[in-house]
């Protein structure tokens, strides 16, 4: 009887284990999927555009060792990171180029 209501628990723990799995897996997948390379690297370059925009903002604003012009910099380099997590590429706003490989400077902005 002991056996029975093992198996019983083992098997309603797998039906389980699989259930959780199947609900967590399709929100595991990269929010890329399904979209095309040019679309990746559009929505990468926007992002990119836009939190270097916010950067020089807070510089010109605030100045250059502001709070607010570090919030931005840590903004552009999750931007960066992003592309480079989604992409293994990054776009550089400045040099209007992508990069293959992950040889951004945190601290391009800091210079005259």
């Amino acid at each position: 009887m002991d056996l029975r209501k093992t198996r019983f628990a083992v098997r309603s723990w797998l039906w389980s284990l699989g259930i959780v799995v199947a609900l967590v897996v399709p929100s595991a997948v990269p929010r890329a999927f399904g979209q095309s390379r040019e679309e990746i690297n559009e929505h990468c370059q926007r992002r990119v555009q836009h939190a270097e925009h916010e950067l020089h903002e807070a510089i010109e604003r605030h100045g250059r060792h502001s709070p607010e012009a570090d919030h931005e910099r840590r903004e552009l380099h999750e931007a960066r990171e992003q592309c480079w997590r989604e992409n293994h590429r990054w776009w550089d706003e400045h040099e209007q180029r992508w990069h293959d490989e992950r040889d951004w400077d945190d601290r391009d902005h800091d210079r005259d």
